[in-house]
């Protein structure tokens, strides 16, 4: 008598040529018809683009680069459409950068540097690097930084 072969014994039968293919072509699906869910423009949002407006005429924003090089997957996307933002919309908004996190400098060679290439630095905005101390650093800014 002839073993009854299960459905796991007959998944397992199939070629792994044919399921990376059935995988590929699953993949492919949304990127040839995308399924066209509504993102909602949520109340943070709105509030964020009204600050982003309430700045002054010839004001300063700084923008902080405490993300790792791995979380920039999550946040990267809000920081570079913030300094485009500025860069496009706002150019008489200085920026100040600068980053707490010991990967901020890769992070503005890859994703920050690349929008201001046609700014000025040091007129439009400038890039204080990498300070290390984070809340040290922060309270003992002045410090720093003297200007004369």
């Amino acid at each position: 008598m002839a073993a009854k072969s299960s459905l796991f014994d007959k998944m397992l039968s199939i070629p792994s040529q044919i399921i990376f293919l059935i995988l590929f072509l699953l993949i492919l699906v949304p990127y040839i018809r995308p399924i066209m869910l509504p993102v909602p423009i949520t109340s943070y949002v709105i509030r964020y683009k009204e600050a982003m407006d309430a700045v002054p005429k010839g004001g300063h924003v700084v923008i902080s680069l405490d993300s790792s090089i791995g979380g920039v997957l999550e946040t990267g996307g809000a920081m570079v459409a913030t300094v485009k933002y500025y860069v496009n919309n706002r150019p008489d908004v200085k920026l100040i950068i600068w980053g707490m996190h010991y990967d901020s400098p890769i992070v503005w060679s890859l994703f920050i540097e690349p929008i201001l290439k046609n700014r000025k630095y040091g007129e439009d905005y400038v890039w204080f690097g990498y300070i290390p101390g984070a809340d040290a650093a922060i309270g003992n800014y002045r410090m720093i930084y003297v200007v004369s």
